[in-house]
């Protein structure tokens, strides 16, 4: 037992150390677990991942990142929407990320923020929100999704007992749509969109027939991003970024034209790229584009001395 592997938190590299234990295991006769329980062991060799995380969780203490153990234990529900929170003891903000066009219950970068130790000793609360149904968060025409999305966020927020001005929500694509929507109708404290649909036609140039019926099934629940601007009293601190891309550009001019004439700060980013997909925003820079954020409503509130 000397030679079984301690675990430090790099899952990859304790896996490789157990594998070659495995491996000896395997092909020796020594009886590493006593000669009676070794057939029935080295039957089941190589263990699958999943279980070799479970023994991790069972002699550590440290769960490494399983998707099958984080939909059971965090994931809830409201209104039939699935969502998936990480707690944290000491909350001061909360960080949302929506998930982009997936048919199936998926969750944006959830593997980055989860604590394998499961104490949550930390200042920042993770909310993660889906829509395999593909409606870009508004749902059908004539259904209640915004709401419930909208009704999710709150209850969030009221639970951890902080200010909207403290919650930033993060997408790309459709997750990058249903950001911008979301934090303009719960007043958050912050919205990072990255090639989100600018608006109805925007998304028709895509040329995706399956991308067309869905959001002409969302009716007149869809809403062009320059019309969400130009009707929402108050809008937050925008982070917007667009590639070259025709269909990504499509009404970007009227998106910047109505926040110009709104009291907001707001970042257009532009980049060379011609295709919509992208592994933007890193985790780097959601903290730095947060980081501005903050930074920008200090300034804002120190009266200006002459």
């Amino acid at each position: 037992m000397d030679d079984f592997p301690r675990y430090d938190g790099d899952f990859p590299r304790w896996e490789e150390s157990f594998r070659r234990v495995e491996s000896h295991i395997k092909s020796t006769t020594d009886g590493f677990f006593g000669e009676d329980k070794k057939d029935r062991y080295v039957a089941n060799f190589p263990l699958r991942e999943n279980i070799l995380k479970l023994i991790v969780k069972e002699a550590y203490g440290r769960m490494p990142f399983n998707k099958e153990y984080v939909l059971k234990s965090y994931q809830r529900f409201h209104g039939g929407k699935p969502y998936l929170f990480y707690p944290a003891r000491n909350a001061k903000k909360l960080i949302i990320l929506v998930t982009g066009y997936v048919s199936y219950v998926s969750y944006n970068r959830f593997s980055w923020f989860f604590d394998e130790a499961e104490v949550w000793d930390r200042d920042i609360a993770y909310l993660f929100l889906c829509d395999p149904s593909r409606h870009w968060y508004v749902g059908k025409e004539g259904s209640d999704d915004l709401e419930i999305y909208s009704e999710i966020i709150y209850k969030t927020v009221e639970s951890l007992e902080i200010s909207k001005e403290d919650v930033y929500i993060v997408g790309a694509s459709m997750g990058g749509y249903g950001a911008l929507v979301l934090g303009c109708k719960t007043s958050l404290g912050g919205v990072i969109s990255v090639h989100p649909q600018l608006s109805f036609k925007s998304t028709l140039r895509y040329g995706h027939r399956l991308w067309a019926k869905k959001i002409s099934e969302c009716g007149v629940n869809f809403i062009d991003i320059d019309d969400l601007f130009a009707s929402s009293d108050i809008i937050p601190p925008i982070y917007l970024e667009v590639s070259r891309n025709s269909s990504d550009e499509f009404n970007l001019d009227n998106v910047i034209y109505e926040l110009n004439k709104k009291n907001c700060v707001y970042t257009i980013s532009r980049h060379a790229s011609l295709v919509h997909e992208t592994a933007s925003p890193s985790r780097a820079k959601i903290e730095a584009v947060i980081n501005f954020m903050e930074l920008s409503k200090k300034l804002n509130s120190v009266d200006d001395v002459a």
